[in-house]
């Protein structure tokens, strides 16, 4: 995944919401070897759009640590139990 193609199904998520509550970005770490799932409400969006585009470079390699990039995002739809 490019970062061209993050924003653009990030756009699209936001004008057509799919109802879908969330999206998650899968975030992973050359150091530990693994990967860390973020998961934003859809009305955070716009501004972690605006994150993404100024943190991430064009590869989506995190630009103040070249070990963390994104390999993935999707929007998600979550099962919340109460405990």
């Amino acid at each position: 995944m490019t970062k061209d193609e993050l924003l653009e199904l990030m756009d699209d998520f936001m004008l057509n919401g799919w109802d879908i509550p969330h999206f998650c970005v899968e975030v992973f770490n050359d150091e530990i070897d693994d990967y860390e799932y973020i998961v934003n409400p859809a009305s955070s969006l716009s501004y972690k759009r605006k994150y993404y585009d100024k943190a991430y470079d064009d590869d989506l390699r995190l630009k103040a640590n070249n070990n963390i990039h994104i390999k993935d995002a999707y929007p998600l739809s979550v099962i919340r139990r109460k405990l």
